[in-house]
């Protein structure tokens, strides 16, 4: 069984009062009672959703992307200056042609240069649109006046 002492205290386990009254199992740690049920407040729902779409771009970082040649590329901010730097660097040692490697460690030999740029500017487009809906979503979270609104953001 699963109680609430006057003062608010939750418990499970045998009752130990006679004003302890009988509540439906506590849904999870940040939900609070309100009276008729169980509700994670909002400041809280709102941290929790913040942390959500954080992991969620993250993730989608961490994925990489479809590059336009048939294979997935690093996105991370780091790699896009790997890919820039390693394109200039060619072009500086006159260089038409570079061998790349792929999310899934593949190489490609002889991708040209105009690809090469295509891909690091993709790369770069794509990260810079992640980071703007993780900012985005986080702002909708922020700006929800109530509980309903903080759930109806989604990666």
């Amino acid at each position: 069984m699963y109680w609430m002492m006057p003062n608010g205290s939750y418990y499970t386990g045998d009752r130990q009062a006679a004003d302890d009254r009988a509540v439906p199992r506590r849904p999870g740690p940040h939900h609070e009672w309100n009276g008729t049920g169980w509700d994670v407040p909002l400041p809280v729902a709102k941290e929790l959703k913040t942390a959500a779409i954080k992991a969620a771009f993250e993730a989608y970082v961490a994925d990489g992307f479809e590059a336009h040649l048939g294979f997935r590329v690093d996105m991370a901010f780091m790699d896009a200056l790997m890919w820039e730097k390693g394109v200039a660097l060619s072009e500086a040692n006159g260089k038409a042609k570079m061998t790349v490697r792929a999310f899934d460690n593949s190489t490609h030999p002889d991708v040209s240069l105009a690809d090469c740029k295509r891909i690091s500017q993709d790369q770069q487009q794509a990260f810079a649109d992640a980071i703007q809906k993780k900012w985005s979503l986080q702002s909708q979270v922020q700006a929800a006046t109530t509980l309903a609104e903080v759930e109806a953001v989604t990666w």
